[in-house]
């Protein structure tokens, strides 16, 4: 089921705090991945990889990604250290 109505105003409230404070860049891909807007999804993911993030080590294995696990960004970025970033890295 496609549920971009919900998303959508997520989004923008999380644009709209970012403004003021931190989110989390890994947030941001979640929604984008709601709204499998991939190019997004690959832009806010790879900016949670520069904060070493401790999220991107559910990438693995979180069936929210499944959808992305056939595009090549998504071998790139895990190889890259996209889900070995956590404290025993």
């Amino acid at each position: 089921m496609n549920r971009a109505w919900e998303a959508r105003p997520i989004l923008d409230t999380l644009h709209a705090i970012a403004e003021a404070r931190f989110v989390p860049p890994y947030a941001m891909a979640l929604v984008y991945a709601g709204l499998r807007e991939t190019d997004l999804v690959f832009e806010w993911l790879r900016r949670a990889e520069k904060q070493h993030d401790v999220h991107l080590v559910f990438l693995t294995v979180d069936p929210k990604w499944d959808f992305l696990r056939s595009d090549p960004r998504f071998s790139s970025l895990l190889e890259d250290g996209g889900s070995s970033t956590g404290p025993h890295s």
